[in-house]
């Protein structure tokens, strides 16, 4: 009789699985745990852009509104530039609510008359207010990581 020529040092393996009919349960639950990693990180970036967006859109509204503001003062003429019931007084409000863009923003002007040292300081000088600084601030108490806004421009008559 012939033998068959096997290599007695090896061992005999048998295949206890021959077929192989899907996923077992630790599979599943690793592929559920990293689709649910990659879906929380995708979501966290997509808040983090909406966030920077809505808060790019207010500073630009809050900068138009400043610039708004600024516009409407130098229209004025000279002895109306001032805040009502301030020094020196006018027809500006000192403080007020302006919706732009659909958000409520606070703006307060502040007015100030400058003398000028190069015509003479006040008492000497006939006309101690040469020129008006005005400062209008822009603020956001709803707008999330909004720093106030300020705008300074010198109106002269």
């Amino acid at each position: 009789m012939k033998s068959k020529n096997r290599n007695l040092l090896q061992p005999t393996t048998y295949n206890l699985q021959p077929y192989r009919r899907g996923f077992t349960l630790v599979e599943t639950l690793v592929g559920a745990v990293v689709l649910s990693i990659l879906a929380v990180a995708v979501y966290q970036s997509y808040a983090v852009v909406i966030a920077a967006t809505i808060a790019s859109r207010a500073k630009i509204a809050a900068t138009l509104l400043a610039n708004e503001q600024i516009e409407i003062i130098r229209n004025l003429s000279y002895p109306q530039v001032g805040t009502i019931g301030g020094t020196p007084a006018g027809v500006v409000f000192p403080e007020q609510t302006l919706v732009r863009d659909g958000i409520a923003f606070g703006v307060q002007t502040i007015i100030a008359a400058v003398d000028d040292p190069y015509d003479g300081i006040a008492p000497v000088d006939n006309a101690p207010s040469d020129y008006k600084l005005v400062e209008v601030i822009i603020s956001c108490t709803r707008c999330r990581d909004f720093s106030p806004t300020r705008f300074a421009t010198l109106v002269a008559p």
